[in-house]
């Protein structure tokens, strides 16, 4: 049986520092291994250094690590984070684990990405109060008027200049924990472009509102459809950053459960076949 794959995601600076302090202050074990070999030892954080990138751990004596290339990882709602460093040892001989600037999130190939349309009704809502000033529209990117092609895109989703002033919603293609996907037309492509920065947006999913305080444009790419005479179309995909600790553990859990019943229902199909 094929093992599944597993997708790694780097975290930013901010959201390795979160996460280190949440194991940190509730004292969650690490496991850490010299590369390359299979002994993985057990240690529970006692205090961080977050200047240095450093961790004090409990226990932590073995000397023969000293200079050894190690790998770490830990566990938090059902996330597993991974990290690389290196044990160095202070003026009071105290070994610490001195940790890389980047953590890796992991996620398994059968479960780290959901496709919602059109079976989950999922959107992003974007707040276009300070953006839209009725005669001027301006451009997050280059700071350029876009008033008729931001009134265009309000008339291609259904929305008039007034409820411009609150806010604009997209379905969602398909989502994970790290980022997800919409669809757009040839008129709103000229509002996203690859590596612009989208702030402070929601996320409506199963009863639950996420606040996405920052995402990256990882792609703008056509989108094949099956309709030949159908508009053009482009599928948009963003990647997450600065989700906090609450918001990405909420968001794993629903999909996983929905993934986990998809699964089951499956099953039962094959089962009274």
């Amino acid at each position: 049986m094929t093992k599944p794959r597993i997708h790694f995601t780097a975290l930013n600076k901010t959201e390795t520092k979160s996460r280190i302090k949440s194991a940190v202050d509730n004292s969650i074990e690490f496991i850490v291994w010299v590369k390359g070999r299979s002994i993985k030892n057990i240690y529970r954080p006692l205090q961080a250094n977050f200047e240095l990138n450093e961790i004090k751990m409990k226990e932590l004596t073995e000397a023969s690590l000293l200079k050894q290339e190690i790998l770490f990882k830990f566990e938090i709602g059902g996330s597993h984070y991974f990290g690389q460093g290196k044990i160095t040892k202070n003026a009071k001989n105290e070994l610490w684990l001195k940790y890389n600037d980047e953590l890796f999130k992991s996620e398994r190939r059968d479960s780290f990405r959901l496709l919602t349309y059109p079976t989950y009704d999922v959107k992003i809502v974007f707040r276009v109060k300070d953006a839209y000033q009725g005669s001027n529209v301006i451009d997050f990117k280059q700071g350029a008027s876009q008033t008729n092609i931001f009134r265009n895109f309000l008339k291609l989703i259904g929305q008039n200049d007034e409820e411009a002033n609150s806010k604009i919603e997209m379905r969602v293609l398909d989502l994970s924990v790290t980022g997800l996907s919409f669809i757009i037309g040839e008129i709103e492509q000229n509002l996203f472009h690859n590596d612009d920065l989208l702030v402070n947006f929601q996320m409506s999913f199963a009863g639950d509102v996420f606040d996405i305080p920052r995402a990256r444009v990882v792609y703008v790419i056509n989108y094949i459809q099956q309709e030949k005479k159908a508009l053009k179309q482009f599928k948009v995909g963003i990647k997450f950053e600065q989700m906090s600790l609450a918001a990405d553990g909420l968001l794993g859990k629903k999909i996983n459960q929905i993934l986990r019943e998809n699964e089951s229902n499956d099953e039962f199909e094959d089962f009274v076949r």
